[in-house]
């Protein structure tokens, strides 16, 4: 029996949309979504399980630890907006495998890294390559799916994040004790590079807001043989990048005794910048082509971008975003380091606590989006629905308060479980956010949107370094992310509004 087929991915509610693709490829891709945020929140959090070893060995102090994470989000938040409107107009199929080589090797790299300055250098790159993961992710899951049907698929694609910081809390601890923190970033970062076989093989060629007027615009024309010695030729430069630290340690202070080893990294930098600038150029940009056959203009561009600004729900679902992820990134920076340096546990330990917390919000995330879906399903109010699963998991998140005055790492640990909760919300954010923009623009309201949740992932981390150096506890961070994640759900109920696209018009 022929596997059935999605209703063309063409209906009332999506016009523009041609792809055809069966029920099958289009859970695929979600799988390789899901599969990419996994990867994405393993290489983004593997600094916090690695960051008492990368202290030590730098010399860190809190305020120091604050700026290592927070250097990350600097990137990662201002390159949202221009990603989600490249996820709007360009080819996903290359955008997200070029992006998301350029995080993989930016974190493989880190493990070359000299010192705090070059680490913070990484981690920038990073985000630079991570900013496609939202935006990229939530624009295939509109194309590919009705609204009624968008709260599993959303909340199982972002389940891939925390199911990579649970896979992470047992595996990470374990290389870093027998590895080192270097050597476990360099696998951890080009291993993943695997990644974008299955991706480019799956991928429909002709990924188009308009395939059935534009069949050529998805590939760009480029033959294979290119694609080959691209790839080929930045193979090469990565091998460079780990033969050439070797020599200098066995060949420079034999042969070349006046090259000190200060120097070995800077000259491993060049030969890094030089890497990225040729995979940015040839990998990421050149095959890209416009989804659609009409330019938008900058004008235009400019003037949607200002309209979503304005817009009273995006500015709602934003407020609650920043609650949600200053939250969120409060127990992806600092849970690993709390529990090793406030609660005496061991790194090994520290993995195998903290991944507890993270699978609750990682399963609680499909689970909230499938049952505002089934309630909607059988007649529910959409709105209602879906802004009441919201407020429930946040106020989950109060947990958090008394996790931080109890004398037992057990029963800490226990209660941040109940606090991770807060994961029921996940998808339902996302489908608040794709009901209320219009289906043309849900890369750029996706990028707004994660824009500012990643404003708080920018101070959360800076925050909380301060009020740890001033009062030596962790007890009034863990309260300030209790506090603002109860509050998020006001938002939601006094500002947004029904969930309903706005209507651009035919001219925008």
């Amino acid at each position: 029996m022929s596997s059935p087929t999605a209703p063309s991915i063409v209906s009332e509610d999506y016009p523009h949309v041609a792809l055809g693709d069966t029920t099958a490829r289009r859970w695929t891709i979600v799988g390789l979504l899901f599969t990419a945020s996994l990867i994405n929140y393993f290489d983004r959090a593997t600094i916090s399980f690695a960051l008492p070893l990368i202290s030590k060995e730098l010399q860190l102090g809190p305020m120091e630890k604050g700026k290592l994470l927070s250097a990350f989000f600097f990137s990662y938040a201002l390159m949202q907006i221009p990603v989600g409107w490249c996820a709007d107009r360009l080819n996903l199929r290359w955008l997200y495998a070029g992006a998301f080589a350029l995080w993989t090797i930016a974190q493989g790299l880190m493990g070359l890294a000299g010192g705090l300055t070059a680490l913070m250098a990484f981690r920038v790159l990073l985000g630079i390559g991570e900013s496609i993961y939202l935006p990229g992710g939530s624009k295939l899951v509109s194309l590919l799916f009705s609204r009624a049907e968008r709260g599993l698929p959303a909340g199982l694609f972002d389940f891939g994040t925390r199911t990579g910081l649970v896979i992470e809390g047992v595996l990470v601890p374990w290389m870093l004790t027998r590895y080192g923190w270097r050597r476990t970033f360099i696998v951890v970062g080009f291993s993943a590079l695997l990644w974008l076989v299955p991706w480019l093989l799956v991928l429909p060629a002709r990924l188009s807001q308009d395939a059935r007027r534009n069949q050529n615009s998805a590939m760009g024309g480029r033959p294979f043989s290119q694609f080959a010695v691209v790839f080929g030729f930045s193979a090469c430069l990565l091998v460079s990048l780990f033969l050439f630290p070797l020599m200098s340690n066995l060949v420079i202070p034999n042969v070349l005794p006046s090259l000190a080893q200060p120097d070995v990294p800077r000259v491993s930098l060049v030969l890094c910048v030089a890497w990225w600038s040729f995979l940015i150029f040839q990998v990421w940009f050149a095959p890209l082509k416009k989804l659609t056959t009409t330019e938008s203009g900058a004008a235009r561009t400019f003037s949607r971008l200002l309209s979503a600004w304005r817009n009273k729900n995006l500015l709602g679902i934003c407020l609650g975003f920043f609650c949600f992820d200053y939250y969120w990134y409060f127990l992806v920076n600092w849970l690993p380091d709390y529990l090793v340096t406030s609660r005496g546990l061991t790194i090994l330990k520290a993995g195998i606590f903290a991944s507890l917390p993270y699978l609750v919000f990682g399963v609680s995330e499909p689970i909230g989006g499938w049952i505002a879906d089934r309630l909607v399903r059988i007649g529910w109010n959409e709105t209602r629905v879906r802004k009441s699963v919201v407020t429930v998991a946040f106020l989950t998140g109060l947990c958090l308060i008394p996790a931080a005055r109890v004398n037992h790492p057990g029963a800490a640990v226990a209660l941040i479980v109940g606090g991770c909760l807060v994961g029921l919300a996940c998808g339902n954010l996302l489908v608040i956010l794709q009901s209320c923009s219009p289906e043309t623009e849900v890369g750029l309201w996706t990028g707004v949107y994660n824009f500012v949740g990643n404003v708080a992932g920018i101070v959360s981390p800076l925050i909380t370094g301060f009020l740890i150096a001033q009062t030596g506890s962790y007890t009034p961070p863990f309260v300030l992310a209790a506090v603002l994640i109860a509050v998020g759900p006001l938002a939601f109920w006094f500002i947004v509004g029904d969930l309903k696209a706005v209507d651009r018009g035919p001219d925008g």
